[in-house]
C-alpha cells in the first residue's frame, strides 16, 4: 500500500546497535553517501568510524551535483507514486546501452525512506529551496539545493564527532585492498603518504563510480565528455569483486544531455554540467536550424539525449544551443553567473542578435522562444551529451549488503552505497535521485555496518 503522503513510514527503524554498542567501521570515500553512512555509523554506536577519503578534500562528484534532491513529501504525492515514477525511468529506451532493470525491492527502499532521509538532512541545519516538479516525475518532489552545500553541512558533523574522538577522517588515503578473515570482509589496507597502512572494520564502499574508466563504458560512450572528476575510476568495484562482492549492470552509464561545450576548448573531454534546473525553469534547447526538438521540462534526460544524436553510430552529436530567455535567466541567476564566469554563456541584447551569431533563421528561433522572443536580451550556450552517472556497480539488497557473486548471499562485513551501488536506477536515474540514493543506503550501510562488529 501506499505510504503517507505527508510522513512514510521511516526508512531506519531504531537500531539495536546504538544501545549494544556497535562495532568498527571503515568508510571508502567521503561524498554525501560516505560522509551519510560515516555519520549514521556513529549514531548506531560504532566504536570506532574511520572515513578514507582518497582526494585532498572532501565532497567527490556530490560536490557537482546542481540541481536538488527528491522527497515524498507534498499533498497527493506518495512512496508508492514515486516509486512508479523511478521504475518508469529506469526501463526508458533510446539508446544502444546494454538491458539494465532496476530492482524494485531498491527502489522501494529509495522512495520509502525519501522523506525520512530528508528529516533527517534537516536536523543538521540543512535548508531548501523551493519545491519542483523534476523531468520524469508525476508530482513536485524535487528539493533545490547544491551538492557542496550537503557535503559542508554532513562534513561540518563529522568533524564534530572526530573533535570527540568519535570519528576520524584521512585525507589523501588510498584504499588498495580489502582485508578478509574467515570469509569475512574485517577492515582496509590504504596508501598515505607514501606508507602502507590497514585500519579494521566492517566497511562501506562508497567511492562513486566508474565513469572515468573509458575501458569500462560502451563503445558508444567512450568517446562522449565526462562531466565527473577523473577520480571516478571504478576502484571500489574492484575492492568489492576481490573480496568475492557481485557487480550489476556493468558499464551501464548515463548521459546528460547538456553539458557545456566550452568555446576555448570545444573538444574538451572534461565538461561542466549545464544544470536541469535552467530547462525546468524555462531554457530551450534549439538544433542547428534554430528549432526545438524536445519537450525540455517532460523528457527525460535519456529520451533527449537520444535526439540529440548521442548515440548515433559515428558518435556525433548534432549542434546544440541552450536559450535562456529574460525570466529564466533571472529566476537561474546563480546559476547563470557562474556559467558567464566561465566563458560558457553569452548575453544576446535580441533574438535577432542570437540567430546572427548562431547562424539559424531568425525567424525559426522566435517560434522556438514563443511569447518570450520579445521579452528582451537572451542568454546562451551551446551544449552536447556528456556521460554523468554511474548506473552500476556493487550488487547490494535492500540492506545495502554487497551480495556475493557466488551463491547470492551477503558477504559479511561488506556494504555499498551511493554511485558505488548499482540496481536502483535501471537505464536512467531521475534527477534528484542521485543525492537521495546517497542518503538513503549510505545511512542504511553505516548502520548495518556498525551492526557488523567485525572488531
Amino acid at each position: 500500500p501506499a505510504q503517507s503522503a505527508t510522513r512514510p513510514a521511516p526508512c531506519l527503524p531504531p537500531h539495536p546497535s546504538a544501545m549494544a554498542g556497535g562495532g568498527a567501521v571503515v568508510v571508502i570515500g567521503g561524498g554525501v553517501a560516505g560522509l551519510s553512512a560515516a555519520l549514521s555509523a556513529v549514531e548506531a554506536g560504532a566504536s570506532k568510524v574511520t572515513l578514507l577519503e582518497r582526494e585532498p578534500k572532501l565532497g567527490g562528484n556530490s560536490g557537482k551535483a546542481s540541481y536538488g534532491i527528491n522527497a515524498v513529501a507534498a499533498s497527493g504525492d506518495s512512496a508508492e507514486a514515486f516509486a512508479e515514477d523511478i521504475l518508469a525511468a529506469a526501463t526508458a529506451s533510446g539508446d544502444d546501452a546494454p538491458a539494465a532493470q532496476a530492482d524494485p525491492a531498491l527502489v522501494r527502499v529509495l522512495a520509502g525512506g525519501s522523506s525520512d532521509a530528508l528529516e533527517w538532512l534537516q536536523a543538521f541545519g540543512m535548508k531548501f529551496e523551493e519545491v519542483v516538479q523534476g523531468a520524469g516525475s508525476k508530482a513536485p518532489r524535487l528539493r533545490k539545493t547544491m551538492g557542496f552545500q550537503l557535503v559542508m553541512t554532513l562534513g561540518k558533523k563529522l568533524d564534530e564527532y572526530a573533535k570527540e574522538g568519535r570519528a576520524e577522517v584521512l585525507k589523501g588515503a588510498r584504499a588498495t585492498e580489502l582485508v578478509t578473515a574467515g570469509g569475512e570482509v574485517c577492515g582496509v589496507r590504504y596508501e598515505r603518504e607514501g606508507e602502507t597502512h590497514e585500519v579494521r572494520g566492517a566497511v562501506v564502499i562508497c567511492s562513486g563510480g566508474f565513469s572515468a574508466n573509458t575501458a569500462a563504458l560502451p563503445e558508444s560512450r567512450a568517446g562522449l565528455p565526462l562531466t565527473q572528476g577523473p577520480w571516478t575510476l571504478g576502484e571500489g568495484s574492484q575492492l568489492a569483486t576481490g573480496a568475492g562482492a557481485a557487480l550489476v549492470d556493468e558499464g551501464q552509464v548515463q548521459v546528460h544531455p547538456t553539458a557545456f561545450v566550452d568555446p576555448k576548448n570545444p573538444s574538451a573531454k572534461s565538461a561542466i554540467l549545464a544544470s536541469e534546473s535552467l530547462r525546468q525553469a524555462g531554457a530551450v534547447l534549439v538544433n542547428s536550424e534554430g528549432r526545438r526538438f524536445c519537450d525540455e521540462r517532460s523528457d527525460i534526460a535519456l529520451t533527449i539525449a537520444a535526439k540529440m544524436g548521442a548515440f548515433a553510430p559515428d558518435a556525433k552529436p548534432m549542434p546544440v544551443w541552450l536559450v535562456l530567455p529574460p525570466k529564466t535567466a533571472e529566476a537561474e541567476a546563480g546559476h547563470i553567473g557562474f556559467y558567464c564566469s566561465k566563458g560558457l554563456l553569452a548575453k544576446h541584447d535580441t533574438v535577432a542578435d542570437l540567430a546572427k551569431a548562431l547562424g539559424v533563421p531568425a525567424q525559426a528561433l522566435e517560434e522556438s522562444l514563443g511569447a518570450a522572443a520579445s521579452e528582451g536580451p537572451v542568454v546562451c550556450g551551446e551544449v552536447a551529451p556528456a556521460v554523468h552517472y554511474s548506473l552500476g556497480g556493487v550488487k547490494i539488497d535492500a540492506s545495502a549488503r554487497a551480495l556475493a557473486a557466488t551463491g547470492g548471499a551477503p558477504v559479511p562485513g561488506l556494504f555499498a552505497a551511493g554511485e558505488a551501488a548499482g540496481g536502483v536506477h535501471g537505464r536512467n536515474r531521475l534527477a534528484g535521485n542521485g543525492l537521495l540514493e546517497s542518503v538513503v543506503f549510505g545511512r542504511l550501510a553505516g548502520r548495518g555496518a556498525a551492526d557488523a562488529r567485525v572488531v
